[in-house]
């Protein structure tokens, strides 16, 4: 079974839906992921993208703009110090 996880952003990026980071309920509450996944719709199953993000983060704010894809501020990479940066998925 695979882990699940959890307080991850998410948007529809070109019409596919999309999410970044959160974490593993496995590995602990406040170890972060720098990996992104998109949903393959044919055949249904996530596949990892081929650009992580440059920090792990979760419980992140997050929204979407047309320009800049799905934009992430904050939350928390390995630590309970919360992160001031800004990523973004284009």
């Amino acid at each position: 079974m695979h882990a699940i996880r959890v307080s991850l952003p998410g948007a529809y990026l070109k019409g596919v839906p999309t999410i970044c980071g959160g974490f593993n309920n496995r590995e602990g509450f406040m170890k972060g992921r720098p990996e992104c996944y998109q949903l393959d719709l044919e055949d249904n199953m996530w596949r990892e993208t081929e650009n992580p993000m440059s920090y792990k983060r979760c419980w992140t704010a997050y929204a979407y703009d047309d320009n800049w894809g799905l934009v992430m501020a904050g939350g928390y990479e390995d630590t309970r110090v919360l992160m001031k940066s800004v990523e973004v998925t284009k």
